[in-house]
């Protein structure tokens, strides 16, 4: 977003932002939300 929008983004910003982006969006937040519901689920 910083480069093809100019997203006024310090550079020390935009670690924690990806990071924090991945946990709640990414792959892992997948798996964990999909954990979550399988041990919900009655048996």
């Amino acid at each position: 977003m910083k480069k093809p929008f100019g997203a006024p983004l310090k550079d020390e910003d935009v670690e924690p932002i990806v990071d924090y982006l991945v946990k709640t969006y990414g792959a892992e937040a997948k798996k964990t939300a999909a954990r979550g519901a399988s041990a919900a689920t009655p048996h």
